[in-house]
């Protein structure tokens, strides 16, 4: 699939004609010393220990930037283009890089923004805050700093549990919409683990293995016949959350259960599910049933309806999003 799906934004297209990846000029450097650019090829920066250095390996038409949430922790963000406002959050061990189709493919008509979670991505990773509450309470401060009161948030996967956690904590009034893209409320009592599997998880992102295990894990939520560049992707991108850190958010995702905050929803929501993804349409049925009025897209398996159908069908993903948008 062509970078821009579903429209795209001119704000940076020069320095990437005939699909290059010269990025443009730097604007600056962050507290680590990236590079923060419109345009990025590759960031790279070293991980929590100091170990190996882990890159996007693959460009990105948007700008980087970064606001303080709470003493000491910086979140950095995607941006690209300027209107109504979208603000995506990636699923649990994901990166917001990975929304690089939205990014490009929204940006003519909304000012899209990807944040990444306290942890991940190209955010601070400070040694405590791994949990919901505070995922949350993050997610409010970025709102109020950049000055957000209208906002329509999408979530996908774990990005949905910050979201109903953050309605439990703050309300809605700052936020005009919202989008759950492929969520399992209960990991448990959906059927997407077991007690003993996710357990297991819990050590082995901790245990000397744990790169490996990451490996097969990001896989798995990729459809069987998703190609190795997109693995790879989620792969590099997701190892970004230091494997300690990924243990803690996990172990809350597996055990937790947000069926009932479903109740909070007020506001208009469109609900995305897949046909072959690993969280089964029953269950984002089930949420769309629980949203009185939400509208409900599906992904059948020839459309990317795995579980990260916002990368491999991006043109249908991109027009549900632009439809859902415009209609209220």
């Amino acid at each position: 699939m062509a970078a821009g799906a579903g429209g795209g934004c001119r704000t940076c297209a020069p320095a990437y004609q005939n699909g290059g990846t010269r990025p443009t000029p730097a604007l600056g450097t962050d507290s680590r010393g990236i590079a923060i650019r419109c345009g990025v090829g590759s960031l790279t920066f070293a991980d929590h220990d100091g170990g190996s250095a882990v890159s996007t390996p693959f460009s990105l038409r948007a700008e980087l930037k970064g606001v303080e949430v709470a003493p000491g922790v910086t979140l950095r963000y995607w941006e690209a283009g300027a209107g109504r406002v979208l603000v995506m959050l990636p699923g649990l061990g994901h990166a917001a890089s990975l929304y690089k189709y939205q990014l490009e493919g929204l940006c003519d008509e909304f000012r899209v923004i990807a944040l990444d979670p306290r942890g991940h991505g190209e955010s601070d990773k400070p040694e405590r805050g791994y949990n919901y509450h505070t995922l949350a309470k993050d997610l409010d401060g970025f709102l109020r700093a950049l000055d957000l009161n209208d906002a329509t948030i999408l979530g996908h996967s774990g990005g949905c549990k910050i979201i109903l956690t953050y309605l439990e904590l703050y309300g809605d009034s700052r936020l005009r919409a919202i989008v759950f893209s492929d969520d399992s409320p209960c990991h448990l009592r959906d059927g997407i683990f077991s007690a003993d599997q996710a357990l297991a998880a819990i050590d082995a992102f901790q245990g000397p293995d744990a790169i490996a295990f990451s490996k097969g894990f990001s896989d798995q939520f990729l459809t069987d016949d998703a190609e190795e560049s997109a693995k790879e992707a989620f792969y590099r991108e997701g190892l970004k959350l230091p494997r300690p850190y990924m243990a803690k958010l996990f172990r809350w995702a597996a055990f937790g259960d947000w069926w009932d905050a479903y109740a909070l929803v007020k506001v208009p929501t469109l609900v995305i599910g897949g046909r072959v993804s690993k969280v089964p349409v029953k269950i984002t049925q089930g949420i769309h049933e629980a949203v009185p009025g939400s509208s409900f897209v599906v992904f059948e398996a020839d459309e990317g309806g795995g579980h990260a159908m916002f990368w491999k069908g991006p043109q249908k993903y991109n027009d549900s999003l632009r439809t859902f948008m415009r209609s209220y």
